[in-house]
């Protein structure tokens, strides 16, 4: 027949180290142990004791003093000796500073307001205000049916330079100090900014991004803030960026406002920041 009775408290079940070798029929007081590791019971009634195969009283056979346990009346020598701390109700009212928390589920009705970063593995759910003053990271699911509001930072990735991974179209040298294609993506929205100098050797001018764009979207663009050529400032038009939908992850500069072809030769910059969406 399978166990009949009220379920079981969540928590952690530990078998208390056998204190028998200790008992000398005077000596009152010992330290409990589990696993030669120092436990400390929340209160006697944590306690299921057994001396001399007959179960204590709590509060009154023994009583709890941090890790140590007190009996009323000493112990005769050589008694058996069984014991089990049993865990706590998963019921957590309030949280002291300076306690960690590891979970893979955090599911609140009521009001989260969190000081430090929380980093959570799995999903968060929080239908009501929640507050973050430091850094909220989750790498699952995040449903919220009221307020976020985060006082730090909250990103997916922090800005950084891709240059040197980029595959770039151009130049035949791009001046040290003066190149760089910076990429930082917040949920599903990439910002880029780059700046792209150096010696031209082609009419055409691209170079790829880390994050492929939105797949059922058109195309993403931006104007060019700086824009040179064979040496010469463009001033007449100013020149465009773009970056096709449906999963590209090239981005074509345009000296004009059109298609206009570079110069394969001389000096040649482009300078733009723009955003566009990944899935």
């Amino acid at each position: 027949m399978g166990y009949q009775g009220r379920s079981p408290i969540v928590g952690s079940y530990k078998l208390i180290d056998n204190l028998t070798s200790q008992f000398n029929s005077a000596q009152t007081q010992f330290s409990l142990t589990s696993s030669s590791q120092t436990v400390i019971p929340g209160s006697a009634q944590n306690l299921i004791i057994s001396v001399g195969g007959v179960l204590q009283s709590p509060g009154n056979a023994y009583s709890v003093m941090g890790s140590t346990i007190i009996f009323s009346a000493a112990p005769a020598n050589t008694q058996p000796f069984f014991g089990v701390l049993l865990g706590e109700a998963l019921d957590v009212g309030y949280i002291t500073s300076g306690v960690d928390i590891n979970v893979n589920r955090i599911t609140a009705t009521g009001n989260v307001s969190v000081n430090g970063a929380v980093t959570l593995a799995n999903t968060l759910a929080v239908t009501g205000a929640t507050t973050v003053a430091n850094t909220l990271v989750v790498t699952g699911d995040t449903t919220l049916s009221n307020t976020l509001a985060v006082v730090g930072d909250i990103y997916t990735n922090a800005a950084a330079d891709y240059y040197a991974s980029s595959v770039i179209v151009g130049w035949s040298s791009l001046t040290s100090g003066r190149r760089y294609i910076f990429c930082k993506k917040v949920g599903k929205i990439v910002f880029v900014d780059f700046h792209l100098e150096g010696t031209s050797n082609s009419t055409a001018v691209s170079f790829t991004v880390p994050y492929p764009s939105k797949s059922q979207y058109g195309q993403f663009g931006g104007v060019l803030s700086l824009t040179y050529d064979n040496t010469l400032l463009v001033s007449s038009a100013p020149g465009r960026c773009s970056i096709d939908g449906g999963g590209s992850t090239t981005v074509n500069c345009y000296k004009d406002s059109g298609v206009g072809a570079w110069t394969a030769s001389g000096n040649k910059i482009a300078e733009a920041s723009f955003w566009y969406f990944t899935d």
